[in-house]
């Protein structure tokens, strides 16, 4: 249906969840026929669709879920005949606050965090149902899982490293803007990225 809706002028379509007719698709994408695909993944059965058409994923989840996904991926990559060096980008995202401290980080990423769950919760309790992340009220639980970073410079090395080692994963999706971050904040952050971290990637 999306594909359909982004390489024509006109959507009809009839299926066992939507049934459109005629709706002007009055937004055209630049890429045609249409942008490369990026499918959200929250359970290794979601694989299947994303692999058989050729997306890009990435999931929010911790590094052990995030590692069955990613290799159920594959999996199911392999079962369409195709190689490993054809692979699209199997992603992680992950908040990420970094600061001179350990402590200022996590302080930062604490306060920023409320707010940018209350918005993304926001119609899903307005019409009485749950946000099916599972997210966690405060982001402790989010920073001990893995499933989130604050810190410093050093210790987001680390946790990098051991992200991509225990996930597969061949992307990663640095959240450095989100819920109250002033932009000094999210500034910070991304000085510090650019800086310090990627261009030891061309090592």
């Amino acid at each position: 249906m999306i594909k359909q809706g982004l390489t024509t002028d006109e959507l009809t379509f009839s299926g066992e969840f939507y049934d459109f007719k005629k709706v002007p698709m009055v937004l055209k994408p630049v890429q045609r026929p249409y942008p490369p695909l990026w499918y959200g993944v929250l359970t290794t059965d979601a694989a299947y669709w994303a692999a058989l058409e050729k997306a890009h994923i990435v999931t929010l989840l911790p590094p052990d879920p995030a590692r069955a996904i990613i290799e159920r991926y594959r999996l199911e990559w392999k079962k369409f005949g195709r190689s490993d060096a054809e692979l699209p980008l199997m992603g992680i995202s992950r908040h990420v606050v970094l600061a001179d401290s350990s402590a200022e980080a996590v302080r930062i990423v604490e306060r920023a965090y409320r707010p940018w769950l209350k918005h993304m919760e926001l119609l899903w309790v307005r019409n009485g149902t749950k946000l099916p992340l599972g997210l966690p009220p405060e982001i402790g639980p989010l920073l001990d899982a893995r499933a989130a970073f604050a810190g410093t410079v050093s210790e987001f090395k680390s946790f990098l490293d051991e992200q991509v080692r225990s996930t597969g994963a061949n992307y990663f999706v640095c959240d450095v803007a989100f819920g109250d971050l002033a932009p000094k904040e999210s500034l910070r952050t991304i000085k510090l990225l650019g800086e310090q971290v990627i261009p030891e990637f061309g090592n």
